[in-house]
């Protein structure tokens, strides 16, 4: 049996029964994105929960992963593992849930998940999901290949380094913009009339003073004790 819930901004689908606490997590995750992009979507979209990973794959589609937690399809539908299948607390629920919604509100007001360090960073960054900056240290100077510069422009398949990317990401996106992440909202807002590689430079430049490969070069300046030999 299918459940559905209005919640105003989305439809809500599960295959159990859709608590009131489970409501409030995904009202909550909406307003918080709401305040950072200073506008809802255009248009209600829907939320899918899975509570087993054959309906997890089949709801996922082209961006299945069998370890994921949650993933936005390219219509801005949610798609996500329900509470209990993740063995999650609420805390640690509510943080994955404020993530794709992040996700959620980019795609249907950008339609593209493109810069991919924009994309994921500012997602970590709204949630607060990340490895500490010491911990970040060390983890890249045992791997400090990801400090060249063209990572910023991939993504990875292997859940350890997706999260070490995106903390990165995250700690770039603070750096860049002074601990206000709104900035990129406004950037990507000019950006994305004339979306290409000169009109993205040039904007950079317009925001920030500087090109993305230097900023990206004094942020790694700003770590203490990072090893960055070879890397600058």
């Amino acid at each position: 049996m299918k459940y559905k819930e209005d919640l105003g901004f989305a439809i809500i689908e599960s295959n159990k029964k859709i608590s009131k606490s489970l409501k409030n997590i995904y009202t909550r995750a909406f307003n918080l994105n709401r305040k950072l992009f200073k506008k809802s979507p255009e248009k209600k979209f829907k939320i899918f929960i899975c509570n087993n990973n054959r309906e997890w794959k089949k709801k996922c589609r082209y961006y299945y992963l069998r370890e994921g937690s949650g993933t936005v399809l390219r219509n801005g539908n949610l798609v996500i593992k329900d509470i209990d299948f993740l063995n999650k607390t609420k805390k640690d629920f509510q943080v994955i849930v404020e993530h794709e919604m992040n996700h959620v509100f980019y795609i249907l007001r950008y339609h593209l998940t493109k810069p991919i360090w924009i994309y994921e960073g500012l997602a970590y960054t709204i949630a607060g999901f990340s490895y500490p900056r010491q911990e970040l240290v060390k983890r890249i100077n045992r791997n400090p290949v990801v400090l060249n510069y063209r990572y910023l422009k991939r993504d990875f398949s292997n859940i350890n380094k997706i999260h070490f990317m995106y903390s990165i990401w995250r700690e770039f996106i603070l750096y860049l913009t002074n601990n206000k992440p709104y900035l990129l909202i406004s950037f990507m807002d000019e950006y994305i009339k004339n979306p290409v590689k000169s009109n993205y430079h040039r904007l950079f430049r317009k925001y920030f003073k500087k090109s993305e490969k230097i900023i990206f070069r004094e942020f790694l300046l700003s770590f203490k004790h990072l090893n960055l030999s070879g890397f600058l």
